[in-house]
């Protein structure tokens, strides 16, 4: 049982990946901290579904790789990406990605440090929370309180004080040497500092549409993936999660949309669909245009919101978190000099993050806020030549050329296709 009356060394808003790992990382260098989440558990729905090869190590760093793993795709599942009509249709290309079994055997051949230490994983948010819940609520100097929303602060050159608000509504002041603030998009902590968002918001509206099934799962002919990529106007996608009995549909349609007979016709073959969630998003390429102010700290989303093709979002805030995590110990312990580095470091990652990102990536087709539109995927690889659309494994540069054109930056897409030698 934490004492509330007590000064933490660092209080952390927010109880996603992101402010859960900064928390563990940071109890296990025995700093004192406080994680505050608003919500009274953790969320029910998958949204990331990727940790990148860098997140795992971080992970391993931190001694949960095994049982992140254990939550996931399981080994021997390719991780290929099928472009196609239907998935009872022949496909009109496949994206070979190898398993994580494959690359197991990759990496362990390898000695010249060329490879990463550990391989990429799927595994669902929605899963991966609870246990990182769990890690959090188990690391020694960490204290974890859900129900608990940051409503202000003000700091002053000693520490932080913090307003918290409990779900009855009562509310008590909190006090830290530093506050972080990894509270997700709309960002509580970015909005009082007054830092603004630069970049392109409101790119596009995307449904995200959860959905169960036992069947479909092993009924699919056409090869096991984890992504089917629909060469339709609204740009559908279906992605298994882990468990392969949970999935998610992605499309440009609105959220009142009947999507069952839409993912059926998707399908094309009788499977049992159990629509559970549907939730509208927008996509945004939007970078913080300072990480800090004072003794208040940003991570994450609520720094940096990038478009998730190519897993850039939550990985990116691990990043921010052990990169920060490292600092503050180093500053609250006396080693650490201070925090100048900091903008520096971590701005130069995100800003090319949410240059490099695509708008149109071979999920997602484009549609711009003023109304202009470029072409989606589905279009622009339907003008590829007629032989690369009817392979069913056409070359890969066909398919990285034609999602570049469809960002529609010349400067980038015109020495792709020079380099591919399209």
């Amino acid at each position: 049982m934490s004492d509330r009356s007590k000064s933490y060394d660092v209080i952390v808003a927010g109880a996603g990946p992101v402010s859960q790992t900064l928390a563990i990382d940071l109890g296990r260098r025995g700093i004192q901290c406080l994680l505050l989440e608003r919500n009274a558990t953790a969320a029910p729905w998958p949204k990331m579904d990727r940790s990148n090869a860098r997140t795992m190590e971080f992970y391993r760093r931190i001694g949960i790789v095994d049982r992140v793993r254990a939550l996931g795709y399981p080994p021997e599942i390719p991780m290929d990406v099928f472009i196609v009509t239907r998935l009872c249709d022949p496909p009109l290309a496949m994206l070979r990605y190898p398993s994580v079994a494959e690359c197991r055997l990759q990496f362990a051949a390898c000695r010249d440090g060329s490879l990463p230490l550990e391989r990429y994983q799927l595994v669902s948010q929605n899963k991966l929370e609870p246990l990182l819940k769990e890690v959090a609520e188990s690391t020694s100097n960490v204290t974890v309180r859900y129900g608990c929303e940051l409503v202000d602060f003000a700091q002053d050159d000693t520490g932080v004080s913090v307003l918290a608000r409990s779900l009855d509504g009562s509310e008590e002041t909190l006090r830290g040497s530093y506050l972080t603030g990894c509270d997700g998009g709309p960002s509580t902590v970015r909005k009082k500092l007054g830092i603004k968002l630069e970049g392109r918001g409101g790119i596009q509206e995307v449904c995200q549409v959860i959905f169960g099934s036992k069947d479909l799962y092993d009924k699919i002919p056409i090869g096991k993936g984890r992504h089917y990529n629909f060469a339709h106007p609204d740009s559908s996608a279906i992605i298994a999660q882990a468990c392969r009995t949970e999935f998610t549909l992605h499309a440009s349609l609105p959220p009142e949309t009947d999507f069952e007979p839409i993912i059926r016709d998707l399908v094309g073959f009788p499977c049992e669909i159990d629509i559970r969630h549907v939730v509208q998003w927008r996509q945004h390429l939007l970078v913080a245009e300072r990480y800090r102010d004072g003794r208040v700290f940003l991570a994450g989303d609520s720094v940096h919101l990038v478009i998730p093709t190519g897993g850039l979002g939550m990985n990116t805030g691990v990043g921010d978190a052990f990169d920060l995590s490292w600092k503050l110990s180093g500053v609250i312990k006396g080693w650490g000099g201070q925090f100048c580095s900091m903008d520096m470091s971590r701005n130069g990652v995100l800003s090319a993050c949410a240059t490099v990102t695509l708008p149109g990536g071979p999920r997602l087709g484009y549609r711009s806020g003023d109304g202009s539109s470029t072409p989606t995927f589905a279009t622009t690889l339907l003008r590829a030549p007629r032989c690369a659309r009817r392979s069913q494994l056409p070359r890969v540069s066909i398919i990285v050329a034609c999602t570049i054109c469809a960002a529609s930056s010349s400067a980038i897409a015109m020495p792709v296709l020079a380099a591919c030698r399209l």
